[in-house]
């Protein structure tokens, strides 16, 4: 069987992965020059800039194999099983779990003692529920307001009244497996100790995440760059990408760039996005003050356009000896005029506000501004895109559809290959 792929961004090039893991042939059609979508590594002044996803926690079971697969060197960053949180007055530890959740000043009395009641809590089930709406739901106004803002923010950018709950999807299925988060999450912890399973540990590429897609696009073999596809034809038991014939295509483009079928358009589930300024401040250790630890992530109570900020530094090889690097997130729709803002008052803003919200303030040497959007899934948009009827032998795929990080792409490439497999004609 022979599968080709159009679009070589991450979730292209593991959605191949995963076909070319089960013993058939794949090719990939990348329009631009480089594989990896927004993986995008650069290196400037000796700092390694990720304006996009630049790590992903191992072990996990459908992204370990993948990685194996491409043989992409990982390294650990230090301090990366801590988080912190920050609204506005500085920042603490962010809780590791239930317990010291309620041990925690961010919540008060009644509030921890709601969220510790949430196993009594019943199991409902409400499509097209929001993020918001399902963890207040699940774990009180206090804990979940404050946890839906992080994880909005932390994997969209986005605002977590306008995010669907479905996309958390390792989150949800805690209630359906177990009718409770809580419940859910100690029979993993138990059954880990158990097994003596490995709990996840965050690794980032060594060269960054796009050695990671040139990886995979070696391991897959049969990448072609600068082919845009603009028409596929469906035939009885096979389809022409563009004139060259393939057993089924798997379409992994954002839709404003997906080929027509038979001349027609692709029907994909139109995906909004939001704006965001990823900003690097790199400086001498002593200049920055960032913690050890993975981030700094921020509620909506800090009053900042600041989503949240990621400790680049703490991996190795991504600043110079003894200095240190900040990623820091912007805009989103905590500031949806952030694409107005000049790159001078992105910088501006930001430094004032990282120091405000580590309590020391920053001289950064180095800074640089690289402007991205996200792509935000309305509630219901997972049901829509499951639901959507797509001409026989022909798959989609991408962050605009499925799924926002690695691990998520990866997930998604399991089910992508379990698809194509019904196209097997030999």
């Amino acid at each position: 069987m022979r599968v080709i792929f159009v679009g070589g961004g991450l979730a292209g090039l593991l959605a191949a992965a995963e076909v070319r893991a089960r013993g058939f042939d794949t090719a990939v059609l990348e329009a631009g020059r480089r594989v990896g979508g927004v993986a995008q590594t650069e290196t400037v002044d000796g700092y390694l800039l990720e304006p996009a996803a630049g790590s992903f926690a191992l072990p996990h079971p459908a992204l370990s194999p993948l990685v194996a697969a491409a043989g992409t060197p990982l390294v650990q960053p230090a301090g990366g099983a801590r988080r912190l949180i920050s609204q506005g007055d500085g920042y603490r530890e962010l809780p590791g779990g239930p317990a010291s959740a309620a041990r925690s000043s961010l919540l008060d009395p009644g509030d921890k003692l709601r969220l510790l009641a949430e196993p009594l809590i019943r199991s409902r089930t409400f499509p097209g529920e929001s993020l918001a709406e399902f963890l207040t739901r699940r774990l009180g106004r206090g804990a979940g307001t404050i946890l839906a803002d992080m994880a909005a923010a932390g994997v969209f950018g986005g605002d977590p009244a306008g995010l669907d709950a479905a996309a958390f999807g390792p989150l949800v299925a805690l209630e359906s497996s177990h009718g409770s988060l809580l419940r859910g999450l100690w029979a993993r912890r138990r059954v880990a100790r158990q097994t003596g399973g490995l709990q996840p540990a965050l690794c980032a590429p060594a060269a960054g995440m796009r050695s990671f897609a040139t990886d995979l696009a070696a391991y897959v073999g049969g990448v072609e760059l600068e082919a845009p596809v603009r028409n596929i034809e469906l035939r009885r038991d096979h389809v022409l990408v563009d004139g060259d014939r393939a057993d089924g295509a798997v379409v992994a483009t954002a839709p404003a760039s997906a080929p027509t079928v038979g001349g027609r358009p692709l029907t994909l589930v139109e995906t909004p996005t939001v704006d965001v300024a990823v900003v690097f401040l790199g400086g001498p250790a002593g200049d920055m003050h960032l913690p050890a630890a993975f981030g700094v992530l921020t509620t909506a109570e800090a009053g900042t356009p600041i989503l949240g900020l990621l400790v680049e530094s703490n991996a190795p090889g991504r600043a110079p000896e003894g200095h240190q690097l900040a990623k820091v997130i912007v805009g989103g729709a905590r500031e949806r005029s952030i694409a107005t803002w000049s790159d001078r008052d992105i910088l501006g803003r930001t430094i004032d506000d990282t120091g405000r919200l580590l309590g020391a303030s920053i001289r950064p040497t180095f800074q640089h501004v690289i402007r991205r959007q996200i792509p935000q899934y309305p509630p219901g948009h997972i049901a829509r895109v499951a639901s959507t009827s797509l001409p026989d032998r022909i798959a989609v795929g991408g962050w605009h559809q499925r799924g926002i990080g690695i691990s998520s792409l990866a997930a998604d490439a399991g089910r992508i290959a379990r698809h194509s497999e019904q196209w097997n004609t030999e």
